[in-house]
């Protein structure tokens, strides 16, 4: 019981945002399964460089990072087959835009393949 609730506390000072979403043909729209999703930090004039995040998407092609450090990061998806997609991300071949996020930030992102 003592360690449940020291868990907890811990749980709750943890600052961190939630980025979700859903991987989607863009022609069909369609869910793309078993797509892989990675959340790239941008690196900071404070040295602070953070690993990538990568999770693999599920047959209704929704993913979740529950728990992503503030900071600036790019999402992208790299389906087998298709075109990567990316947050922000106007044409095919075109670049991501950066997403910040905060301690309490919450982020839905729909990203097209």
């Amino acid at each position: 019981m003592l360690r449940a609730l020291i868990l907890l506390a811990v749980a709750g000072c943890v600052q961190a945002g939630t980025i979700q979403g859903i991987v989607l043909e863009h022609a069909s729209g369609r869910p793309l399964a078993r797509t892989v999703v990675r959340l790239d930090p941008v690196p900071q004039s404070s040295g602070n460089q953070g690993h990538p995040l990568t999770l693999r998407v599920g047959l209704s092609g929704s993913f979740v990072f529950p728990t992503v450090t503030p900071g600036v990061y790019l999402l992208t998806a790299i389906p087998e087959g298709y075109f990567p997609g990316a947050f922000g991300q106007r044409l095919p071949l075109g670049h991501a835009a950066p997403i910040k996020v905060t301690a309490d930030s919450t982020l839905f992102a729909k990203l097209r393949c």
